[in-house]
């Protein structure tokens, strides 16, 4: 891979690909109210299921991002591996 004309080695690609999987994790502990981290936040709002709600939404969020960062890293990878 290269950028700005100065040859990146694939180690360059590990932050990304380990921030996506961070992003994923944290995304579907949200989701999925892992040790109820996403309840202490509806409990102490005023409007619960607006809440929960928002939580859906930023754990999606957190999916999508760590998603998109996983699948560059992994494209990026790859076309270097690969001939041609």
């Amino acid at each position: 891979m290269t950028a700005n004309g100065t040859q990146v080695d694939g180690w360059g690609l590990l932050g990304p690909l380990l921030a996506g999987f961070f992003c994923v994790g944290l995304g579907v502990a949200i989701v999925l109210d892992v040790r109820n981290v996403a309840s202490r936040f509806a409990t102490s709002a005023r409007d619960k299921k607006a809440q929960r709600i928002i939580n859906k939404v930023v754990g999606f969020g957190f999916i999508g991002v760590g998603m998109l960062f996983a699948t560059v890293a992994t494209v990026e990878g790859l076309l270097e591996i690969l001939p041609g």
